[in-house]
């Protein structure tokens, strides 16, 4: 957009720079007025359409089509926009179940399948009009037919019970919501850890813990088509991957769950093709491989075997030694809480000329990094580049690589930022040591970090959207001996932890919406606060803590911080969580109640997640698009 200024004739703009410019003085003070309306009117235009529309805007729309639901901008979730969008459609398209799993899915912003198992009840066929694909026995020569049993894809029929059917989600002539609620996070040219004895043997997991393996949603190409397995992030077993390599071996089209890249000699990156790869048990490495995998050597119609993958452990191990290798694949998790690819862009840094400002970049299969100015291969050399400086410093890590912490870092009157770029998820390897001598300041973002935090003086530490996971039994944050005073202030923000304890001396420590193990192993139940803890030097907010006592404030600070903690009425036992071991794509869920209450899915760090909302903004869903007569119930798949 040209400027009011550049307008006018230039006779007037040499005129008015022989008097100093009052004109263009002016100008620019009509100019800021001419901008707030040609932005108002920019948005107007944005608010007729619902795509472009702002939030606010969504329920206006809504209403003009009839749209119930939508009263208040509280209720709306992102993907309701996708509802009111889609609202002419959904009701002018054939077929209930499918166009009320679609709707439903808009509704909750969660995938939604809807079916009234009518077609899943065995039954005898009319002869004058059969059916081949209704009821019937299961074919078991069929290799995949076993893969989706008891899911809501199973194509297999089912004999009528008598008995109460108040717990299943097969029940004829109702209408059954699946919901997926995990979501899959890709990892693009990761580092996996080395982690078996004597073998080449790796984890998908930087930090070489077992992490099931997930498939990426694909766009489906009718968007009002019943929803498919290809649409849904899910868990890859093992019999999906054998029935995926058997299927790119007969020369199907078929999009790898994964990608394993190998360095070779001359630098070049090489990736095993799926038809080389083999599915197998690696949960005891000695006896890994299979007897019916012999490296190497064609079998009939199997090409040579290069590496034996366990998706349900996150596992490889591969036939050779390599020189390096990079990992694509995707986990899966329920919420976007600790160090993932997940946008980050609202809360990243926004550093001035001030700050000194350098990118981390790894050599990977994407090739090596520019060789210019404020860009590095190393967080060890970004960092000591920016402690030469003494001014304040912004690292980020452009990357999905392991990268060592050096030496401890000193802070004395300024601030450092190390953050991961956006949709990046790099591992830091601790400790993370870092100290200052009067006020410094240490800000981590979306980092995994693999070791503990050893803090010291008067600093202000922040952790967000981080993993911090130190070796048992060591805890995540520690105070060397003789530290200085005053000590630090620690601040814990949408983090994933374990063993976080405030060490004696330590200032305070803030936590909130995080997920708190507290390195025991025994997972008992979730917390909610609906006040700060202010007794004492630790804070909770709405954080998940697993463990028996994960949260220790030793003398002087009082013993255990649990003012202000208010328990949900969970069960102190193992089934008060969906998962309690961290890797597990429900770590730190509370189970689910019998009628999916608000305050069972909205607990501690999965408060966010508002699912009592989401639930309630299927009901007009279903008033709208199926009929009256039929009842219905929402079922969570995983």
């Amino acid at each position: 957009m040209k400027l009011l200024y550049d307008l006018l004739p230039e006779i007037y703009r040499t005129y008015d720079g022989l008097e100093g410019r009052p004109l263009k003085a002016l100008m620019s003070t009509l100019q800021a007025q001419y901008d707030a309306v040609d932005a108002n009117i920019a948005a107007l235009y944005e608010a007729w359409f619902i795509e472009t529309c702002p939030t606010w805007a969504v329920p206006y729309i809504g209403a003009l089509l009839g749209v119930t639901g939508l009263d208040t901008v509280a209720e709306n979730l992102p993907r309701q926009r996708a509802r009111v969008g889609n609202t002419q459609l959904y009701r002018s398209r054939k077929g209930a179940m499918a166009v009320l799993g679609r709707a439903a899915g808009d509704a909750c912003g969660w995938s939604t399948m809807a079916s009234d198992n009518l077609d899943r009840l065995v039954c005898s066929q009319d002869v004058a009009s059969p059916r081949p694909s209704l009821g019937g026995s299961a074919d078991l020569k069929g290799s995949e037919i076993a893969i989706w049993v008891d899911t809501p894809f199973s194509k297999a029929a089912r004999s009528a019970s008598f008995r109460s059917a108040k717990g299943g989600p097969f029940v004829p002539g109702a209408a059954s919501l699946s919901v997926w609620r995990l979501q899959a996070y890709p990892i693009e040219a990761g580092a996996p850890r080395h982690i078996a004895k004597g073998a080449p043997g790796y984890a998908f997991s930087p930090m070489g813990v077992d992490t099931p393996l997930f498939t990426l949603p694909q766009t489906p190409p009718d968007p009002l088509s019943p929803l498919t397995e290809a649409e849904i992030p899910l868990r890859l077993d093992a019999r999906r991957l054998a029935a995926l390599i058997a299927r790119k071996r007969r020369g199907e089209h078929v999009e790898p769950p994964f990608r394993i890249r190998l360095r070779k000699a001359d630098g070049h990156w090489r990736t095993i093709p799926l038809e080389a790869v083999a599915t197998g048990c690696l949960a005891d490495w000695a006896t890994a491989v299979p007897q019916r995998v012999r490296w190497g050597r064609r079998q009939g119609d199997i090409s040579d075997i290069e590496v034996i993958v366990d998706p349900e452990r996150g596992r490889f191990q591969l036939r050779d030694e390599p020189d390096a290798v990079a990992v694509d694949y995707a986990y899966g998790f329920g919420l976007d809480i600790g160090g993932g690819p997940y946008d980050r862009r609202k809360r990243m840094s926004r550093p001035t000329t001030e700050v000194w400002t350098a990118v981390v970049a790894a050599d990977g299969p994407g090739g090596a990094p520019p060789a210019v100015p404020g860009v590095y291969k190393t967080l060890t050399a970004a960092l000591a580049d920016w402690a030469l400086t003494q001014r304040p410093g912004c690292i980020r890590i452009a990357d999905n690589a392991i990268h060592p912490w050096p030496q401890p870092v000193a802070l004395a009157g300024t601030a450092l930022t190390v953050e991961a770029a956006n949709g990046c998820r790099p591992c830091v390897l601790g400790p993370v040591a870092a100290s200052a001598e009067r006020a410094g300041a240490l800000r981590l973002s979306g980092l995994w970090i693999e070791g503990r935090l050893l803090l010291a003086g008067d600093l202000r530490v922040s952790l967000e959207d981080c993993t911090i996971w130190p070796v048992l039994p060591g805890a995540a944050l520690e105070l060397p001996e003789g530290a200085l005073q005053p000590s630090p202030v620690v601040t814990v923000s949408r983090c994933i932890a374990r063993s976080l304890m405030a060490p004696v001396g330590l200032q305070r420590l803030v936590v909130a919406d995080s997920i708190v193990d507290g390195g025991r192993g025994l997972p008992t139940f979730l917390f909610k606060t609906t006040a700060d803890a202010t007794d004492g030097a630790v804070s909770l907010a709405r954080t998940s803590t697993l463990g028996a006592l994960p949260f220790v404030a030793p003398a002087p600070h009082g013993g255990i911080a649990a003012a202000g903690v208010v328990t949900d009425g969970l069960s102190s036992s193992a089934r008060a969580l969906a998962a309690g071991v961290y890797g597990q794509p429900a770590f730190g869920r509370p189970e689910d109640g019998p009628r999916h209450e608000a305050a069972i899915g909205q607990s501690g760090a999965y408060y966010g997640l508002l699912q009592g909302q989401r639930l309630r903004n299927i009901e007009p869903v279903v008033d709208e698009f199926l009929a009256q007569q039929l009842a219905w119930r929402v079922h969570f798949v995983d």
